[in-house]
């Protein structure tokens, strides 16, 4: 499988921490549009343990909201793989 995410730069401090007693966690980054959309549906999934908004692709090494050209808006979800795949 090709990696196809190289950089992941967080907006802001958008993390919604929610607690497991996972030994190991996994990470997965989706870039689908409207991070604030993504967030919010990922935040209600059971075995999902914490999702920060933020910029994916792009030239400049600090995107913002204002100015982040050739970016995508993405989230980094952190899971328990033995709740959820």
């Amino acid at each position: 499988m090709k990696k196809l995410i190289t950089t992941f730069a967080v907006l802001g401090m958008m993390s919604v921490p929610q607690y497991s007693n996972a030994q190991e966690t996994e990470t997965a980054i989706f870039a689908a549009g409207c991070f604030w959309c993504i967030e919010k549906d990922m935040e209600k999934v059971g075995g999902v343990l914490d999702v920060v908004s933020g910029y994916t692709g792009g030239q400049n090494t600090d995107p913002t909201y204002h100015n982040h050209p050739g970016h995508y808006e993405a989230v980094k979800v952190t899971y328990d793989p033995d709740i959820v795949t």
